[in-house]
């Protein structure tokens, strides 16, 4: 498991970021996850 270091993980709870990943591996694409969770480009989940 990788943690997360960066203020990334004072605004979301783990299960937020699993959520979000989990999405993505649904094949929701990227820029659709960070506008609907108000994660600004600069902050891309990888």
């Amino acid at each position: 498991m990788v943690k997360a270091t960066d203020d990334c993980s004072l605004r979301f709870t783990e299960e937020q970021l699993i959520s979000m990943l989990n999405e993505q591996d649904a094949g929701a694409a990227k820029a659709d996850v960070r506008r609907k969770r108000g994660v600004s480009s600069a902050r891309q989940l990888n």
